[in-house]
């Protein structure tokens, strides 16, 4: 999660790609995604998500 969006080697602070700042913002947010999420919880959401849907 800390390489280049854009597969550049030559990436880096000083040195950055034409995404580098746009994808530091999305890295950072998968980051947070799957820190604060884990199989678990993610199954119950679907489960719930599946229960809703047939009671339609």
């Amino acid at each position: 999660m800390t390489d280049c969006g854009f597969s550049s080697n030559n990436c880096n602070e000083d040195n950055t790609c034409p995404l580098h700042e746009k994808y530091a913002t999305i890295r950072e947010a998968i980051l947070k995604l799957v820190l604060s999420e884990t199989i678990r919880s993610l199954a119950k959401k679907n489960a719930q998500n599946f229960m809703i849907q047939s009671a339609f």
